[in-house]
């Protein structure tokens, strides 16, 4: 038996250790449509009483912001709009394990210096603009080029004390500074400016933190939904939308006593994994993740027992081309170009194995 878990992914949600997701339209509004509480959906902590963040509030009405026309949060900055999330517990200094995933638009007020979000004031700072420049400070600032572009972005830890800033899915900054952050319970997560001020003006559309690295081909897969594209951009092949279907089965006759091969307990619905190549597409990409004691580890923390895949059964004349990133064992991605049933062994030596079956079809 396994002692791994296998996700088949759908969305960014199904990367492992998130601790943050804060989607548009998803509010608590008074009723002057002020946001009062912009909704955490993050899972609840693998391990009890793990780090995980609150719902952003704002308790004063006259520093509540506004819903913008695409479902984000309107931050001005001559009113001194703000959000504040609270952790469960600390998390980050010497592990220094993070990622944040946000989408942003600017407002119109370009005046120095502007914070998006911050951590307990001075131990992390994503700025808008700060000197003319955008970027985020960690024990020295590290700069962007001009304001910040509109658009998808991600601050990710890269390890060894740097980290890497990405604009829709390319590094804009890469090795930055990124020693002694923290995140406590003290002052947590301000939106919209920092703790002493630099307040924002702009949109903030979504936030999404993870409290572990991502590998490469994560962070991509992690673009496919910050604006809630079906697809994401990558070439030459897009990813696949996966979807978890109800499996219907028709081949029991009741009167003749044939046995159907659907659970017949009541609320045990069976259900399998569909992911559609899109329209136009000769192939498309669906990303597999081995999660070890809740976590997608690298392969540094395997202690050299690492992930492998073996593909059991196919619909396609050649095996399923098979991707993945350096020291990442544990993360696949697999191109499909045929339609038809697909299975998987996902085994690592030492902890068992696990068969993954799924099906594909051509979109239009």
């Amino acid at each position: 038996m396994a002692d791994f878990e296998v996700s088949v992914r759908s969305s960014y949600r199904d990367i492992a250790r998130m601790v943050l997701d804060c989607s548009p339209y998803d509010f608590e509004l008074t009723s002057s449509r002020r946001v009062k509480r912009w909704i955490n959906r993050a899972p609840a902590a693998v391990v009890p009483g793990g780090p995980r963040f609150g719902d952003p509030t704002q308790s004063s009405n006259a520093l509540r912001p506004a819903v913008s026309e695409d479902g984000g949060v309107r931050f001005r900055r001559s009113s001194t709009e703000s959000l504040l999330t609270q952790l469960t517990s600390n998390f980050g200094a010497a592990s220094q394990r993070w990622t944040f995933a946000f989408e942003f638009n600017k407002g119109e007020d370009a005046t120095d210096p502007q914070v998006i979000f911050s951590a307990d004031n001075n131990d992390l700072l994503v700025w808008r603009r700060n000197s003319g420049n955008y970027g985020y400070s960690a024990t020295a600032f590290v700069p962007g080029v001009g304001d910040i572009p509109d658009g998808q972005h991600m601050l990710a830890f890269s390890g060894a004390g740097s980290a890497a800033w990405l604009h829709n899915n390319a590094v804009t900054i890469a090795a930055g500074a990124a020693s002694n952050i923290a995140f406590s319970t003290g002052n947590s997560l301000w939106l919209g400016r920092r703790q002493s001020g630099s307040y924002l003006d702009g949109v903030l559309r979504s936030l999404r933190m993870w409290n572990r690295v991502l590998s490469s081909k994560e962070r991509s897969f992690a673009f496919q939904s910050l604006a809630a594209a079906d697809y994401s951009a990558l070439t030459p092949d897009p990813r696949a939308r996966v979807a978890v279907r109800a499996w219907g089965d028709g081949t029991g006759l009741l009167e003749q006593r044939q046995s159907s091969r659907v659970n017949p307990d009541h609320g045990q619905q069976q259900s399998f994994r569909l992911a559609q190549i899109p329209v136009g597409a000769s192939a498309a990409i669906v990303q597999v993740a081995c999660e070890t004691d809740g976590t997608v580890l690298p392969d540094t923390s395997l202690a050299g027992s690492l992930y492998t895949l073996r593909h059991i059964e196919r619909s396609s004349a050649s095996v399923p081309v098979v991707s993945q990133d350096p020291g990442w064992s544990s993360v696949f991605d697999l191109r499909f170009s045929d339609p038809g049933h697909y299975t998987v062994l996902m085994e690592r030596e030492g902890h068992g194995s696990m068969y993954v079956h799924m099906d594909v079809e051509q979109v239009g």
